[in-house]
């Protein structure tokens, strides 16, 4: 059975970020004790074709873009470090439970009308519509829309008309018809006039149909905007007539302007911008007809009346519920948290503009060649990739079927498929499909290297702890223990989506400083595994994590011989109308979708259990770069690490001050804390606890007459307590001695002059307040 085949596959992202418990202490000036300096000098050997490219090169007209090796002074190939330190990043990114951080965060829409069940076929179903002007208007601080009529213009009359030629082809946008049109009709102004009449013509189901439409001419008593939307796909026969067509915005009636101030209709006039090309938003709201506004088409619901969806085109595109980034923040939480670094930007640095930033301690030099095994131009390539937008596979569907019913969208619920990876492959492959074979401008050779060339190099580090030099040697050889999988292959320069760039790395450690005798290559590895076994937050081990086994997978080349890692066609040949494409995937009642991958016999699964998967947040150092966050900025998660960290300060700062305290002042706060649910209550249960309390503070007074370490700010606070009746109960001054019962006046008399005494020693005075 034909199924999703691409030449990218995902890791899945975790929702726990690692941020280790040194994090705050990482420093340039105050190197750690067991810190270690040195050397890893590593090879590096290319089992497929390789190149890591430097300058593009236009070789000239009708011919492709040819992409050269970067190479030194010399002329000699040279693999910089930088690609090399982004290589190992990644992986380490990955292996270390990092921040998923280095992504584009843009907001996709959509327009599926695959079948009669779809939410945007519903949508038209449910509405009628309407066109309008939308301009922002000053002084009232909003957006106005106004109304307005169309109808249907077609090309042949417009060229007829104004001897201008608008390209209905493939490759046609709004924006380039804009432009050839404005660029026009300078002289005469960006009106046409025209008449309503009607065409028949051959409808794209193959039946007669009757189009109202303009006709254009001088005596006509109307007068329109002309409004270009995008190619239309469908048969070459209907490309010249039923499809061949723009449209005019005519009769607009300022009166009737809608005032769209609501937030709602705020956020949806954004989403709606950012769901079209930036360049034609930009054009249309500066350069076209400014003082009309932007032309939209708009759905209404024919009952409420409520704007459904708008746009640039008569079935406009409607923007997700979510962005990229939005579903990211939603999985990682603490993913946008400036006071957490994760390993990878502890050991390879980190900007940060709003806190701390922290420079590599790990310093990747060019890697050189010392094996050339010839470099030759390939067969002309495409390297485009495809946008996330591609539901099928950049987002978590079902890892129990190929096929699902309903395809998860960019929606609250919904989860990135996580780290895109190109598994290494057997060969590299040059495929060019036949429809982009005269298509030059999207063609590429690549400058590449045959299988076999070795370079070397040299990775420098400086003060790495030793479970970080693990880490960095595990990113370089990864592997686990108990696993059968072939020596791993990283994924280096330009075509890895045609199999070029496979490679593997060996390393060894030279001129260190701080590693104990006996300690290899493997211990400090070893050591790495350890360690993340040991914090990993599930009752799996590290190394069967999803995560692992995934990178792993990938990288497992001889595993991968025989799977299909080619893009697949836009649609399905003519000649092979059951091969799986692009819009085959998303069509119809069943839609197929990225299926698990395979090791072996093994289905991996994406699924990971996880015990309280929560990083610890602003400790140490970092825990005032979180205080300092601006409130507009703070995340959910930070506001709430922010009410945790504020309440454990202000525990230590009462612990503190316990600690510091005269052992009278401990009692009085034992006493007070005692007390305290009592305080103000007038039930008998109040009443018998403070009765029972009077004597400990009389033994506290007297332990004050001989301490001489209670403080005069202790002995405030002490006195105050006393003679609050309606807290300690010790003594009440308001009452007349007179009124107590003989007892009771000798007790009242010995505490107050007890006070009396206490007062006189620290303030000079016997008088009580």
């Amino acid at each position: 059975m034909s199924q999703v085949h691409a030449p990218y596959h995902f890791v899945p992202l975790s929702r726990w970020v690692y941020s280790p418990e040194w994090a705050h202490m990482v420093n340039h000036d105050h190197p750690f004790t067991d810190g270690i300096d040195g050397i890893i000098e590593f090879d590096l050997t290319n089992l497929t074709p390789l190149l890591v490219g430097a300058d593009a090169v236009k070789a000239g007209e009708n011919k492709p873009t040819c992409i050269k090796w970067s190479r030194d002074p010399e002329g000699k190939p040279v693999i910089p470090g930088s690609s090399l330190k982004g290589m190992l990043r990644n992986v380490l990114e990955i292996a270390g439970f990092g921040k998923f951080s280095e992504t584009d965060d843009p907001l996709f829409s959509f327009r599926d009308i695959s079948n009669s069940d779809t939410y945007y076929s519903k949508i038209l179903q449910d509405s009628i519509l309407e066109t309008g002007w939308l301009k922002y208007d000053s002084h009232q601080i909003c957006w106005t829309l106004t109304p307005c009529q169309h109808t249907v213009l077609f090309n042949d009359d417009l060229e007829r008309y104004t001897h201008i030629k608008i390209s209905n082809a493939s490759h046609s946008v709004a924006l380039k018809k804009y432009e050839d049109f404005a660029a026009l009709r300078k002289k005469e102004g960006p009106t046409l006039p025209f008449s309503l009449t009607e065409r028949v013509l051959r409808g794209t189901k193959g039946k007669d149909v009757t189009v109202p439409c303009a006709s254009l001419n001088k005596t006509g008593s109307l007068q329109g905007y002309p409004v270009f939307v995008g190619y239309r796909p469908g048969k070459q026969e209907y490309q010249l007539g039923r499809l061949n067509f723009n449209y005019l915005f005519y009769s607009a009636t300022e009166a009737e302007a809608q005032l769209l101030k609501t937030p709602e209709d705020t956020h949806r006039i954004t989403r709606m911008f950012e769901a079209h090309n930036e360049q034609l938003v930009s054009y249309l709201k500066e350069k076209a007809y400014p003082e009309q506004g932007i032309p939209l088409f708009i759905r209404r619901h024919k009952q409420s009346r409520k704007i459904l969806a708008m746009g640039l085109a008569k079935m406009p595109r409607m923007p997700y519920e979510r962005s990229v980034g939005d579903l990211i923040l939603a999985q990682q939480k603490a993913m946008n948290s400036s006071s957490i670094f994760d390993l990878p930007g502890l050991m390879f640095g980190t900007l940060s503009h709003s806190g701390f930033s922290l420079k590599s301690r790990v310093y990747i030099g060019d890697a050189l060649c010392c094996k050339n095994t010839g470099i030759s131009p390939s067969a002309p390539v495409i390297l485009g990739q495809p946008r996330a937008s591609y539901l099928n596979a950049y987002l978590e569907q079902s890892d129990k079927y190929d096929t699902v019913s309903q395809l998860n969208e960019y929606k609250e619920s919904s989860q990135v498929s996580g780290w895109k990876r190109y598994p290494a492959q057997a060969d590299f492959k040059a495929e060019l499909p036949d429809e982009l074979k005269s298509k030059f401008n999207v063609q590429s050779q690549l400058e590449l290297m045959q299988p076999g060339g070795h370079f070397t190099g040299r990775i420098v580090f400086h003060n790495l702890l030793p479970v970080e030099l693990g880490a960095l040697l595990w990113a370089i050889t990864p592997s686990v223990e108990g696993r059968n999988d072939g020596e791993f292959c990283h994924g280096l320069g330009h075509g890895k989506s045609l199999g070029a760039g496979a490679v593997q790395l060996s390393a060894r450690l030279i001129h260190n400083r701080g590693i104990k005798t006996g300690v290899t290559e493997e211990t400090l590895k070893t050591l790495f595994i350890e360690h993340m076994n040991k914090v990993y937050p599930s009752e799996n081990r590290w190394e069967e994590s999803p995560q692992i086994k995934h990178l792993l997978a990938f990288g497992d080349r001889e595993d991968n011989r025989g799977k299909d890692l080619r893009y697949m066609p836009l649609s399905s040949p003519k000649d092979d109308s059951s091969a799986m494409s692009y819009t085959r995937s998303v069509r119809g009642n069943v839609k197929d979708v990225l299926p698990a991958w395979r090791h072996g016999s093994e289905v991996l699964t994406r699924e990971e259990s996880l015990k309280e998967p929560k990083t610890p947040i602003g400790k140490g150092r970092l825990a005032d770069l979180l205080l300092n966050i601006p409130d507009n900025v703070l995340s959910n998660y930070e506001k709430q690490a922010i009410q945790a960290l504020q309440q454990a300060r202000k525990e230590a700062a009462i612990q503190a001050e316990r600690d510091a305290a005269s052992e009278p002042f401990r009692c009085y706060l034992q006493l007070r804390d005692r007390l305290s649910p009592f305080n103000g209550q007038v039930t008998a249960e109040a009443s018998n606890q403070r009765q029972g309390a009077a004597g400990d503070i009389e033994s506290m007074l007297v332990q004050i007459k001989a301490d001489s370490s209670v403080s005069l700010h202790e002995w405030e606070q002490i006195r105050s307590f006393t003679l609050n009746p309606a807290f300690s109960g010790f003594i009440d001054l308001c009452v007349k001695p007179k009124d107590l019962s003989k007892k009771s006046k000798e007790s009242f008399n010995r505490r107050k002059a007890l006070l009396q005494e206490l007062q006189m020693h620290f303030c000079g005075t016997e008088v009580l307040s």
